[in-house]
C-alpha cells in the first residue's frame, strides 16, 4: 500500500476495561494497518497499573474508508469503549 492510495488517520480509544483493547486493535487491523501506537496506564482501585487510553496511527486503503469508519461507529455504540477518528492533514488532499 503506498501513502497515495491510502487515508492517514489518528485513532484515539477511551476504555472503561483494559480487556476490550484486543477487540479494538483487532478491528483496527481488519480495514487498515497500524503504523504507530502509544498507551496511557493508570492505577485502579487495587494499585495495578492499566490501560486506560491508546491512540493510533493508522493507514486506511481509500476504498476500505466506509467500512473503517462503520466498524469505529459500531465500537463506539457498543458502550465498552470511547473512540474518536480524526484525519491528522486536516482538509490537505494528495
Amino acid at each position: 500500500m503506498t501513502i497515495l492510495e491510502a487515508q492517514s488517520l489518528i485513532v484515539h480509544v477511551i476504555l472503561s476495561d483494559e480487556t476490550h483493547l484486543r477487540k479494538v486493535e483487532d478491528e483496527l487491523w481488519k480495514y487498515g494497518e497500524i503504523i504507530a501506537q502509544n498507551y496511557l496506564r493508570a492505577r485502579d482501585n487495587h494499585q495495578r497499573l492499566q490501560i486506560k487510553s491508546a491512540n493510533y496511527l493508522v493507514l486506511v486503503q481509500k476504498e476500505n474508508l466506509v467500512k473503517f469508519y462503520e466498524t469505529c461507529r459500531d465500537l463506539n455504540n457498543s458502550g465498552t469503549v470511547f473512540l474518536t477518528v480524526e484525519s491528522p492533514w486536516l482538509g490537505v488532499e494528495p
